[in-house]
């Protein structure tokens, strides 16, 4: 399967998930794969990037690889101060924290081996989403945090 048709096919996937992250006041533009919310001054993205074809699977179309980006302007402004040096200042003004989000848990990875596993994948990414992000981004909501 062709990179473009595998990226309608993820696009679909995501569309599904975008009840869930609207209750939550998330916006998603309608072909992008990043939900971003604003909190305060705070602001948090789940970004859905994905690998079509990966070499590192056989028989998989993608491997989904969502990353949590968050960005906390105040922090950033004071590491600008003390670490300018050390950091590329084109970051600084990006985000604060950003990594997978299933870097400390045990799950399985999010790959689409076909067509046919398109809604037990969405159950599966839902299902994390629901016990491991969104409980986490509930609680970077500020710099305190």
């Amino acid at each position: 399967m062709l990179q473009k048709d595998i990226k309608q096919v993820i696009c679909s996937l995501v569309s599904e998930l975008d009840f869930y992250f609207e209750e939550r006041g998330f916006k998603r533009r309608k072909n992008g794969l990043i939900y971003v919310r604003k909190v305060g001054t705070t602001i948090q993205k789940i970004d859905m990037v994905f690998f079509s074809n990966p070499s590192y699977y056989q028989n998989v179309l993608a491997h989904i690889y969502p990353h949590m980006e968050i960005l906390f302007p105040n922090v950033n402004s004071t590491a600008k101060i003390f670490a300018s040096k050390l950091i590329p200042e084109k970051w600084l003004d990006k985000f604060t924290i950003r990594q997978p989000i299933q870097i400390y848990s045990n799950s399985e990875d999010f790959c689409l081996k076909d067509i046919s596993n398109y809604e037990c994948l969405k159950e599966e990414m839902l299902a994390f989403l629901k016990e491991y992000t969104m409980p986490l981004l509930e609680q970077l909501t500020c710099e305190k945090d």
